[in-house]
C-alpha cells in the first residue's frame, strides 16, 4: 500500500474466518497497556460500527478475545524463541500478556456470562487458564 509516497505493508497472516471481535484483539491487544489504548479502542469500535452492527454481546466478548490473543502470542513467541526479535521483546510481551490474563481470570468472566450462549467459555476457557496459573 502506498500513501503520501510511503510504502506500508498489510500483514494478513492472522486474517481468516472467525469471530469478528478476534479481529479487534489481533489488531489492538498489544497496545492494551498504552496510555492511548482507550482512544484507539473507541476509534476501532466507531469505525467497525460504520460497516457492521456491534451488540452489547459482541462488546462483552472483547476481553475474552484479547486474552485469547495473548495466549496465541505466547505460542508464537515460544516457536520463535531463538530469533533476535523475540529475545529482545519476549520479557515485555510476556509480562503484558500475564497482566492481561490475570486480570481476565480475576474478573471471573463476568462480562461474558451475562449471555447464556457464552457460558461455555467461562467453564472451558477460564477454567483452563486458572489451572495453568494456579497449577
Amino acid at each position: 500500500m502506498v500513501s503520501d509516497k510511503e510504502t506500508s505493508i498489510i500483514d494478513f497472516d492472522d486474517g481468516g474466518f472467525g469471530w469478528f471481535m478476534y479481529d479487534f484483539a489481533t489488531s489492538l491487544a498489544i497496545h492494551q497497556a498504552e496510555s492511548f489504548f482507550e482512544d484507539i479502542y473507541q476509534s476501532w469500535i466507531e469505525g467497525y460500527k460504520t460497516v457492521r452492527v456491534l451488540t452489547e454481546e459482541d462488546l462483552a466478548m472483547i476481553p475474552t478475545f484479547i486474552t485469547c490473543r495473548f495466549l496465541v502470542a505466547f505460542g508464537w513467541l515460544h516457536s520463535r524463541r531463538h530469533t533476535a526479535f523475540v529475545q529482545k521483546h519476549q520479557s515485555d510481551l510476556t509480562n503484558l500478556g500475564m497482566v492481561i490474563i490475570r486480570g481476565y481470570v480475576q474478573s471471573d468472566g463476568k462480562e461474558i456470562t451475562k449471555f447464556s450462549k457464552w457460558k461455555f467459555i467461562k467453564e472451558m476457557f477460564l477454567g483452563r487458564i486458572q489451572k495453568l496459573l494456579i497449577g
